[in-house]
């Protein structure tokens, strides 16, 4: 990244906000051409039926959308219909209540501005940096380090983006997001270790800063680099693999029929076979990254270890409250979301991410409902909303809440499993004199 460095700032964040501006038109496009009922309102989709073919500054970013006023009446009433898809009571005089290019077009700006201004936030005032150790030599030395995060980072908004709006919509995250998001983390992590956030290290009394490992706020221990290592690490690969795949159980005749008709659904289903591949195809890579080790298995490792317990934790709410609601909690889509922003930013942050959620949904639930009138809010943006607090006040969150935490050793897996069992009494509970109340 040196030629990048050696460009004049000005010169990096006009770049930045061009590649902001493009990221913006591909975010929009992503948000229709991956929902489940896609509309054709991206300029790089095929023009609907009754709509002239679209010109060339269309496809502009910002100053395109402006030019399509004369979508707006059938791309309102494409959206009645699909609404009334997904089972919502609309009436026919139906309209958005903003027009139909306000969001795709504020995304564009939004993107032209967040993308140079995250940069200079992350690489040029430090910010991330623990404030014992963040002056201009200190940031100017650790410049390829903050590079290699900023484009973690912009990946991980990027996606998270993509994943907001169409549960927003749709009340669903597609695999298509969390699966490619998650494989290109791991590559990230793998090219560099300094991907992940930075964390304060005290010894003989100087701080140094390293990346936020698995281990941290310690040094990796050798034991993972040996078969330990290598074990734990295609065991979460396997788990998440499996995870993906239709896991359909059916009881009602006994447990012998229940294995027999879960493997005959397991065949039958067309992705399962490139599950398969993939699988086979990452166990490899596994095996070959370790057999390699240095700082790239290192990378992997907390890549995936941070995949599990980020979606791990969402999986295990999930069933915990499914079972004591009697109903399902919250959608897979958002335990392949939590599992893919682990593996960019390490479980420590993902656990952070996962509790400051909730304080989010205040905000988010206002806003939401001004924008559209429904109440029904999905908790996907939670979870992104409070990837980006936690991040964006790194330092903070983890001097104050993850390290004590962390520094608790055995006892905060105990505490979180505690934490869990109790949610579950409450829910039973309330859903007993819920009737009542």
């Amino acid at each position: 990244m040196n030629a990048w460095t050696d460009l004049p700032l000005s010169l990096r964040l006009t770049l930045l906000a061009v590649v902001g501006l493009l990221c913006g038109g591909f975010i929009n496009w992503a948000i229709y051409a991956w929902a489940a009922f896609g509309l054709p309102v991206s300029p790089w989709s095929a023009a609907p039926a009754g709509i002239p073919r679209r010109r060339w500054h269309s496809r502009l970013p910002v100053v395109g959308w402006w030019t399509r006023g004369s979508e707006r009446v059938q791309q309102s009433g494409a959206a009645r219909q699909r609404l009334t898809r997904m089972g919502y009571d609309v009436p026919e005089q139906w309209q958005p209540r903003s027009p139909f290019w306000l969001r795709p077009m504020l995304i564009d700006l939004g993107f032209a501005f967040l993308l140079p201004w995250l940069y200079w936030y992350e690489t040029q005032s430090g910010a991330l940096l623990p404030e014992t150790v963040r002056n201009a030599a200190n940031i100017a030395a650790m410049q390829p380090w903050l590079n290699w995060l900023f484009l973690g980072h912009a990946l991980l908004l990027v996606l998270m983006t993509i994943a907001t709006f169409i549960d927003f919509d749709e009340q669903l995250i597609p695999d298509r997001i969390t699966i490619p998001g998650t494989l290109l983390a791991l590559l990230l992590a793998g090219l560099s270790l300094h991907t992940f956030l930075p964390v304060p290290l005290t010894a003989g009394g100087f701080t140094t800063v390293i990346p936020c490992t698995f281990a941290a706020p310690h040094a990796m221990s050798l034991r993972w680099t040996t078969g330990s290592g290598l074990v734990l690490g295609w065991s979460i690969w396997t788990v998440w693999c499996f995870a993906l795949s239709s896991r359909v159980v059916i009881l009602r005749r006994g447990w012998r029929k229940a294995v027999e008709y879960f493997v005959v659904i397991l065949r039958r289903d067309p992705l399962t076979k490139y599950l398969g591949a993939m699988w086979l195809l990452g166990s490899v890579a596994v095996a070959a990254v370790w057999w390699t080790g240095g700082t790239a298995w290192q990378g992997v490792l907390t890549a995936l270890v941070g995949m599990a317990v980020g979606g791990g934790t969402v999986w295990a709410i999930r069933l915990v409250a499914s079972v004591a609601m009697g109903q399902e909690a919250m959608g897979f889509g958002d335990v392949t979301l939590m599992a893919m922003i682990g593996a960019i930013v390490g479980w420590q942050a993902s656990l952070a991410a996962f509790f400051i959620a909730p304080f989010t949904a205040i905000f988010i639930v206002l806003v939401h409902f001004l924008a559209t009138g429904q109440r029904m809010t999905p908790f996907g943006p939670y979870l992104c909303a409070g990837t980006a607090v936690t991040v964006l006040y790194w330092p903070t969150v983890w001097q104050a809440g993850l390290l004590p935490a962390v520094l608790l050793g055995p006892v905060f897996p105990i505490v979180l499993l505690v934490s869990l069992l109790l949610m579950g009494v409450l829910l039973v509970a309330w859903r007993a004199i819920r009737p009542a109340v």
